[in-house]
């Protein structure tokens, strides 16, 4: 009987730890701001190859990475960008021949003037 309970509650250890896993696995996308990020090898024999990180638990692209972020969410175009709108993440405007999206809620943040605050698709 007493074998029989320890194999159970091992049992239920190893299921235990599986969610868990699967639990700390779900950072990806960013649970705030449905970001995914990644990182593109810039050159070399595996120029290209792409890996993706776990940005909100802190993980960086290395120096010989270009980093890249996309949408989970989606985006909510907005239209001309208006100084006196606010915007969410992930609310895309158009400024001076570009269109650009919001990383963060702001609030009188010209697009091109902080990449903290706005991002636009690069063009190779």
């Amino acid at each position: 009987m007493l074998r029989s309970r320890v194999g159970t509650i091992a049992v239920g250890v190893v299921i235990g730890g599986l969610v868990a896993g699967g639990i700390s696995y779900a950072a990806i996308p960013h649970a705030k701001t449905k970001q995914i990020t990644a990182c593109i090898l810039k050159s070399g024999t595996n120029k290209g190859a792409t890996r993706i990180i776990d940005a909100q638990r802190g993980a960086t692209c290395k120096s010989t990475e270009t980093q890249i972020e996309w949408s989970d969410a989606g985006v909510n175009w907005r239209g001309t960008w208006n100084q006196t709108a606010a915007y969410e993440i992930n609310d895309v405007v158009y400024y001076e021949g570009t269109s650009w999206r919001a990383r963060r809620t702001n609030t009188n943040v010209t697009p091109g003037t902080s990449s903290a605050d706005w991002i636009y698709p690069r063009r190779s």
